[in-house]
């Protein structure tokens, strides 16, 4: 793996660890949350949870793929990182 690709991986393998944590944060919320907002709130922590998990995919291929493939693919973990961080802060609304 070169220098730079490792670099990337690192700073995303971070990334989804605060992520991790945020979204436990928020459902230990959800507990918390009155009746009349709780099932939307549960819908955004779903939603949420299902950007992550396609993050962790995405993050999973880059670090499987070939030296000569792994830019083409971190457009896409790039992606998924923007739309898993905007489910986050509309959670937070």
């Amino acid at each position: 793996m070169t220098e730079k690709k490792a670099e990337y991986v690192a700073k995303m393998e971070a990334q989804l660890s605060a992520w991790s944590a945020k979204l436990a944060a928020m459902k230990a919320k959800l507990d918390e949350a009155e009746l009349q907002g709780r099932l939307e709130f549960h819908k955004q922590v779903e939603a949420s949870q299902r950007q992550h998990e396609l993050a962790r995919r995405h993050l999973d291929e880059l670090k499987q793929a070939s030296e000569d493939a792994w830019e083409t693919l971190k457009a896409g973990v790039d992606a998924a990182w923007k739309e898993f961080t905007k489910s986050i802060g509309e959670s937070r609304k």
